[in-house]
């Protein structure tokens, strides 16, 4: 089977939901950042998890908002590290 090319419009339009959902976690709980790479790989398998559950349900509209969670969690995830508030052992 011949796999698809990403659609470009589609491409676009998922990174602007990860951006928008970036933003209401950001006004929701703050702008603090993570502390370190343990309570990143928490948040991520937590996410991962969820994920992992949704397919099982094999629900379509539960897996893309999963995916929209550890997107959201992974680009947070890698702006802190950027940022070095990883950098303390917590």
């Amino acid at each position: 089977m011949k796999r698809p090319r990403f659609d470009f419009d589609k491409l676009a339009c998922a990174l602007e939901d990860v951006t928008s959902q970036i933003r209401k976690r950001l006004q929701t709980k703050g702008p603090q950042s993570f502390i370190s790479k343990h309570e990143i790989l928490g948040i991520i398998t937590e996410e991962y998890l969820e994920l992992v559950e949704a397919v099982r349900t094999d629900n379509s509209q539960e897996v893309e908002a999963e995916l929209l969670d550890l997107a959201v969690a992974a680009v947070l995830s890698m702006t802190a590290i950027k940022q070095g508030a990883t950098t303390a052992s917590a």
